[in-house]
């Protein structure tokens, strides 16, 4: 065998060592981009969530705005309703279409089970202020998603003033 002859059988094929190092450095590349992809759906749960829940929100502060003054304020005392537990006439249950007020009454907490993204809390609270000359009340409500990856980041909270301006007014 010729000189020429060997170095073209030794350039053949890889060794087992540079098969093996190609490999590893494939896993390293695989496990960053697993990663990339766990961290990507997770942001898209949370991003959904909180969509959900500032939805939630927004459209009990509209039903609440659409109640009269007087309905707002009917419970009587200086705060209504709690961000931190249920308070009220029972709306526990989840359903799609839950009320602001139940037999007529505020319930201050809802629950809405949102097909895919489990059960929305709803609370809310009104603070009155009866100094000055116009009754005034604060609305603040507060939903969080409940039972999922991410539920303490969905956290969504909305609040207006409503001030009384029909004659009848305390």
């Amino acid at each position: 065998m010729n000189k020429a002859s060997r170095a073209t059988r030794a350039e053949a094929g890889f060794s087992l060592v540079e098969a093996l190092i190609a490999i590893v450095i494939l896993m390293v590349g695989l496990v960053a981009v697993t990663n990339l992809l766990l961290v990507a759906a997770t942001s898209n749960e949370i991003g959904n969530l909180t969509t959900a829940t500032s939805a939630e929100a927004s459209e009990t502060l509209e039903r609440l705005k659409t109640l009269d003054y007087l309905t707002v304020i009917a419970a009587g005392g200086a705060s209504q309703g709690s961000l931190t537990a249920d308070v009220g006439p029972a709306n526990a249950t989840p359903s799609l279409t839950p009320d602001v007020r139940v037999g007529g009454a505020l319930t201050y907490h809802m629950y809405r089970n949102v097909p895919s993204l489990g059960i929305i809390r709803t609370r809310w609270t009104i603070q009155l202020n009866t100094s000055g000359p116009t009754q005034t009340a604060f609305i603040v409500v507060e939903s969080q998603a409940l039972q999922r990856l991410g539920s303490s980041a969905s956290l969504s909270q909305f609040s207006t003033w409503r001030a009384c301006t029909s004659s009848g007014c305390p």
